[in-house]
């Protein structure tokens, strides 16, 4: 494979991934039982009690929860918001995913691993939920990316 065949894939590849993950967004389902729960614990509470116990035996770190108050506060308590955060995370793990795996492979490799990630369906379903997920899988390729120069 040529390395222009290969970054016009690559480039196909990262736009499939960034749509597949609008759709459901765009589509705004409603909130999943889990969701909800979390939801209610962001607009219920300020931010001081976010830093507490969260009702409805809930869990999730503060920066998230503070984040989505903040998204909540600036565009209405609604799906669009409470969803943005965790979407925008989705994304952008996709962009850092594919320089992480272009650090370890070359080739079809390259294009295979990206693939596989662009396409798994838990990631997808994830970037689009109100729960901190896509943030931890976002964090998780930070680190990686920032330690693989180390070894």
């Amino acid at each position: 494979m040529k390395l222009g065949d290969l970054n016009i894939w690559i480039v196909l590849l990262l736009l499939i991934g960034v749509l597949v993950r609008l759709h459901p967004y765009c589509y705004n389902r409603a909130l999943e039982h889990d969701e909800a729960f979390v939801s209610n614990n962001i607009v219920q509470k300020d931010f001081l009690e976010l830093t507490g116990v969260l009702d409805y035996a809930q869990a999730a770190p503060i920066p998230f929860l503070w984040i989505e108050k903040m998204a909540t506060n600036l565009l209405g308590v609604n799906e669009f918001a409470l969803r943005l955060f965790p979407l925008l995370c989705g994304i952008i793990a996709i962009f850092l995913f594919y320089k992480l795996a272009n650090k370890i492979f070359n080739g079809p490799y390259l294009l295979l691993a990206t693939g596989f990630f662009i396409f798994c369906s838990q990631h997808i379903h994830y970037t689009n939920d109100v729960k901190q997920y896509s943030c931890d899988v976002l964090i998780s390729i930070v680190i990686l990316l920032l330690s693989i120069d180390l070894f």
